[in-house]
Parts: structure tokens; sequence; C-alpha cells
């Protein structure tokens, strides 16, 4: 008899947790404190540090995310934006399985 692990999907909160960790590891403005409202530009994320931060998350999780150009993610988008950007993914991949 086989039995499947069940992964608890993690709350916002853990999320935001999770990304403030990465990003204290690959920011410039480590000494910044972070947050959920913390705006990328002042966490001291550039572009090639969110596509850092993403594929981090995909790991980290199991997921894929659907990120590209054309996300609506901008330096002025908060910590928080991500979280809930990874959220939405992570209740789309839990709603197919």
């Amino acid at each position: 008899m086989s039995t499947t692990a069940v992964v608890a999907t993690p709350t916002l909160d853990e999320i935001v947790v999770e990304l403030i960790n990465i990003m204290k590891k690959h920011s410039q403005a480590t000494e910044a404190k972070l947050e959920c409202q913390t705006p990328l530009a002042d966490a001291g994320v550039d572009s090639f540090d969110v596509v850092e931060l993403i594929f981090q998350v995909e790991d980290k999780y199991g997921i894929a995310v659907d990120f590209n150009a054309n996300t609506n993610l901008t330096p002025s988008s908060t910590i928080g934006d991500v979280a809930r950007m990874i959220m939405t993914c992570i209740e789309k991949d839990c709603a197919a399985k």
C-alpha cells in the first residue's frame, strides 16, 4: 500500500518570509528592513534579481510561475505583490491536481 505525501499549501505570510529570506541573500539592500509592503526597488531587487527569485521559488514550491516580460511587476511592486503572484500559481497548481 503506497501513500502520497500531502504537502500543506503555504500561507501568504509564509511565502513573504521565504521571499524576504531569498532577497536577503541576493539583494544589494540587505541592511534595509524588508517587509510585505517594501517596494522591490527599495529592497535592492532589479529585474535580473526577480528572475533569480522566481527560479528559487519555483524550486522551493515545485511550481511553474507564469513570469515573462509582460508580467506586471515593476520596481514599485512590493514583496507582497510577488507573494500574491506566487500564491496564485500555487493555488492553480493545487487545483489542477
